[in-house]
């Protein structure tokens, strides 16, 4: 999650006076990664007034969280 993050900022940091928008996919695992997200927020700021879409994949996570433990991780992007 480490090498995740810190590729998604230096990316954005390169990328966000070429583009319009970048997506990210995430799954369930790293949206439970506090690095993660710290990351997913940190792209947002730089990249602001462009936009950052994050999916989230359907893949099986390695723990089923509830949808309660989930949707208010998500909220934190928007």
């Amino acid at each position: 999650s480490h090498t995740m993050a810190s590729v998604l900022i230096a990316t954005t940091k390169l990328l966000s006076l070429k583009i319009g928008s970048v997506s990210v996919n995430i799954n369930r695992n790293q949206l439970m990664d506090k690095e993660v997200r710290d990351a997913i927020i940190e792209a947002q700021s730089i990249l602001r007034p462009l936009r950052l879409v994050v999916e989230l994949t359907e893949d099986v996570p390695d723990h089923d969280w509830p949808s309660e433990k989930l949707i208010p991780l998500i909220k934190d992007f928007i």
